[in-house]
């Protein structure tokens, strides 16, 4: 939403200029989430973070702020996301430039640039593959509980 947000206002280009909107969504959504951290809320960051630079940023604010994450992993295999990758591409903004960045949205799938963040809280690992309903609310209740043993 940030990025297409900053795509409509500034424009697009090519794949370069996208990677600089993708770090200035980043930095929008680090400063709304310090806003909040500030302010004593509990929020939740949804996002593709990178296990390095932004694994490093939310360790900065776990200190800063002394609060527990509770980071939930989503997997699947390699022909499910390459499955939904195609479907969402009708969807997303063109500032994307996904024509022009495919192998490497293929590269990080099947490396450890989106593992986990390791933030020193809980880690909840979950395949998507096939999520359904019933393996929703298993989700929502492991949650709920690993929130009231917090």
């Amino acid at each position: 939403m940030i990025k297409g947000t900053l795509f409509d206002t500034l424009g697009w280009g090519d794949w370069a200029w996208s990677r600089t909107l993708g770090g200035a969504s980043y930095d929008l959504l680090f400063g709304f989430l310090e806003t909040l951290l500030q302010a004593g809320s509990s929020c939740i960051a949804e996002s593709n973070f990178e296990a390095g630079r932004a694994a490093d940023r939310l360790r900065g604010l776990c200190e800063t702020y002394r609060f527990m994450p509770i980071e939930i992993l989503c997997t699947a295999d390699l022909e499910t996301l390459r499955r939904r990758y195609r479907v969402r591409l009708a969807s997303r903004h063109v500032g994307h430039v996904d024509h022009l960045n495919a192998a490497t949205h293929e590269a990080a799938w099947t490396g450890e640039r989106h593992g986990s963040l390791n933030l020193g809280g809980q880690s909840v690992r979950v395949d998507t593959t096939a999520f359904g309903k019933t393996e929703q609310n298993a989700l929502v209740s492991r949650l709920r509980n690993t929130v009231a043993a917090a």
